[in-house]
């Protein structure tokens, strides 16, 4: 039952200092944000020429590539954790996301998922050159806003 799960998580969130988690869910999302630009250019070489990365790409760009790719799956897994733990309009696990008000220091989760969404399409170029993988992961990210913001609240 996950309602019984995201208990147990509450209950635990607000027992410790899990400031670390959320650094680890920040450190996901900027892993991805901060190489956006480089792995888009890079993904422009081989899409304009027609052959495959290896003919294109050095060895180390392949790697870039496919660093990125791991990191945006673990990034998507991570907040299809967050999403289910959100799940049901579970209010305590929205506000403590929002702010982790018993922790050391509380991080924007949030204004975080709402920069990398900006960093992957911050303009009509930027938008245009989505491929599936970045469309990918701001559809969880925007699943994940969704599901954290909308509760059956008067000031939603």
């Amino acid at each position: 039952n996950n309602k019984e799960v995201q208990s147990v998580f509450v209950a635990y969130f607000y027992s410790v200092d899990d400031y670390q988690l959320w650094v680890l869910f920040s450190e996901m999302i900027e892993a991805v944000r901060s190489t956006v630009k480089h792995v888009r250019l890079l993904k422009k070489v081989v899409r304009d020429s027609g052959k495959k990365r290896e003919d294109v790409l050095t060895r180390e760009e392949c790697q870039s590539l496919d660093v990125y790719s791991q990191n945006i799956k673990t990034l998507e897994e991570a907040l299809q954790f967050l999403q289910l733990l959100c799940e049901g309009h579970n209010s305590d696990v929205q506000k403590y996301i929002f702010q982790q008000v018993d922790n050391s220091f509380s991080i924007n989760i949030l204004e975080k998922l709402k920069n990398l969404c900006l960093k992957i399409c911050k303009n009509e170029v930027a938008a245009d050159s989505c491929d599936p993988e970045d469309i990918d992961v701001m559809t969880t990210c925007f699943e994940v806003l969704n599901e954290v913001t909308t509760r059956p609240d008067p000031r939603n």
